[in-house]
């Protein structure tokens, strides 16, 4: 109601401008409640009861995806995996008095790096040519002693 009230708040008609600044500001009280409620540790629910009700959007979402998956025509065709991009993975937990912990670890990586020679990057097939020649002459010169 509030995103049509925006609307009509540049209306010719003064009854339609005047409704629309009543649902804004009821749309504010609204907002401003709301943003005073959750400041109220006693109005959240138990830790427990957060713990229980992300497992299950958890689930849902487990469910979700696969019954997609298995539906997907190109996931029929094409093996797929989950690749995890970043540098580290970051929790928030919440303390025994309330308090909100941040906690944030690096992945865990593996890394392989080799240099490709300049002229491999260059002249690919010329490359190949020399590597093969001097593969050749080395063979050539090992058969000779």
């Amino acid at each position: 109601m509030f995103e049509v009230s925006k609307q009509y708040i540049t209306a010719k008609n003064a009854s339609q401008v005047q409704l629309a600044e009543l649902v804004t500001k009821a749309h504010e009280k609204m907002l401003y409640e709301h943003e005073l409620c959750l400041k109220i540790n006693d109005l959240q629910p138990s830790s427990e009861h957060q713990y229980i009700y992300r497992r299950a959007l958890q689930e849902q979402n487990k469910q979700i995806n696969k019954k997609a998956h298995e539906q997907s025509v190109f996931a029929n065709l094409f093996n797929s995996i989950t690749l995890k991009y970043g540098t580290r993975s970051a929790h928030i937990i919440q303390g025994a008095k309330g308090e909100k912990l941040y906690q944030s670890a690096p992945y865990q990586c593996f890394k392989q790096e080799m240099e490709l020679p300049g002229l491999y990057v260059d002249d690919p097939v010329g490359f190949a040519m020399k590597r093969q020649a001097f593969f050749d002459e080395v063979i050539n010169s090992a058969s000779d002693n």
